[in-house]
């Protein structure tokens, strides 16, 4: 199966790939919005993401974070379309320039991310034909990560920072109490619209937001609340998640709900 492309409007495109890892299946959405391609995908989706930025030819790409997920052909966009600027996290520029050290799994799923050219972020605003797209950066996923937000339109995409109203485990670098300030945040904006990299459109936006924060506040509570019973952080993610996951197995650590409850923890 390909790149399934459906149009959201006249001048946004959404591209929507799978990746398989044993019985698993990734999505991986891309945005093309006015010239503006939001994330370039994996490596590991190449052969089917290519023909379609061939077609789109894109005039300025943004990316959200630099996990390989997010970044991986950034290094083709830089060979094709040398004159495109790849616009990355300020801080993150020379990091672009080196090829990533990924773990096992996350290179059989994802792919190598190469050594790609990028350049800083505008200050304040990604400009295109029709729109202005605000660049907010808010961490939580990792450090670097952006969230863009246009108000006309009421559209906010928000790379890694959604994904799931109910996640149980947690990037380890990833900051749950960072993210729930990321998500207030976002609820100071006027949007309907929520775009995310990997469980695509949501028009009901908002109130995936707000489920997503209440679930975390929740979480936090039932955290302090363990812990003035006397439990240690180990027994309390072993109370409120008994099972572990097959994606805490296979990342060796990387993804585990015991990240969940510390970073949540170190909020309060």
């Amino acid at each position: 199966m390909g790149i399934r492309v459906t149009k959201f409007n006249d001048n946004f495109l959404i591209a929507h790939g799978t990746v398989g890892y044993f019985n698993f299946r990734f999505n991986v959405f891309l945005y093309c919005v006015d010239g503006l391609l939001v994330d370039t995908g994996p490596r590991s989706l190449a052969k089917k993401t290519k023909p379609f930025l061939l077609a789109y030819s894109p005039e300025q790409v943004v990316i959200t974070h630099l996990h390989e997920d997010h970044c991986g052909l950034a290094f083709w966009i830089n060979l094709v379309y040398p004159k495109v600027p790849v616009y990355v996290h300020p801080d993150r520029v020379g990091d672009a320039r080196r090829e990533a050290d990924l773990p096992l799994y996350r290179r059989i799923i994802w792919g190598k991310r190469e050594p790609f050219r990028g350049e800083p972020y505008p200050a304040g605003s990604i400009l295109t034909k029709r729109h202005s797209f605000e660049i907010i950066h808010v961490g939580g996923h990792s450090n670097d990560h952006i969230i863009l937000y246009e108000p006309r339109e009421g559209w906010l995409f928000v790379g890694d920072l959604f994904l799931t109203t109910r996640p149980i485990v947690l990037f380890h670098e990833e900051d749950a109490n960072q993210t729930l300030m990321a998500l207030n945040k976002m609820l100071s904006f006027d949007f309907s619209d929520l775009f995310c990299a990997h469980s695509g459109h949501h028009p009901n936006g908002r109130e995936l937001i707000v489920r997503k924060k209440e679930y975390l506040e929740s979480l936090q509570a039932k955290i302090k609340e363990l812990k003035a019973r006397g439990y240690s952080i180990e027994e309390i993610d072993k109370i409120m998640f008994p099972k572990q996951p097959f994606v805490s197995r296979i990342s060796k650590g990387e993804w585990t709900s015991l990240n969940l409850i510390k970073t949540l923890d170190s909020g309060e």
